[in-house]
């Protein structure tokens, strides 16, 4: 159910990362309640966060045998982190760059609207988000 970018014909453009960029910068120094973003139970009672940086963008792996491969980096800052918080934010927001109609990209807050509903399905049209991106590959610094 998760958006697997390598299983489609979709390529990277410049306005999907554009995009990305411009919903992830609506998060940005705003304390919000990430809990629709969270799984599992909780060790707090609180599930507010603040992200502190967030952006995205594109890097070219290079090869000897010239198999070159683009992936999309993903670098968050926040005060603390929800379980899986950060694998459901970059599956809804390749979810949005991805699937969503040129016209409804004009909504800068599409993955606010998302975190605001608190909703752990993540119901977002006839799509259902409620599977994180695969772990493979994130690093915590």
């Amino acid at each position: 159910n998760y958006f697997d970018y390598e299983r489609t014909t979709t390529t990277i453009t410049n306005n999907n990362v554009q995009y990305m960029n411009q919903i992830l910068q609506a998060l940005k120094d705003e304390e919000l309640d990430y809990y629709g973003m969270s799984y599992g139970k909780f060790k707090k009672a609180s599930t507010l966060c603040t992200l502190y940086h967030a952006r995205v963008c594109c890097v070219t792996t290079t090869s000897t045998n010239n198999n070159n491969k683009t992936a999309i980096c993903f670098e968050f800052v926040g005060n603390r982190f929800l379980r899986r918080m950060i694998r459901l934010l970059v599956q809804a927001t390749l979810h949005l760059a991805f699937t969503t109609s040129i016209i409804d990209k004009n909504n800068k807050n599409a993955l606010k609207d998302i975190i605001q509903q608190k909703d752990r399905t993540l119901i977002q049209g006839n799509y259902k988000l409620d599977r994180a991106a695969p772990p493979d590959g994130l690093l915590f610094v």
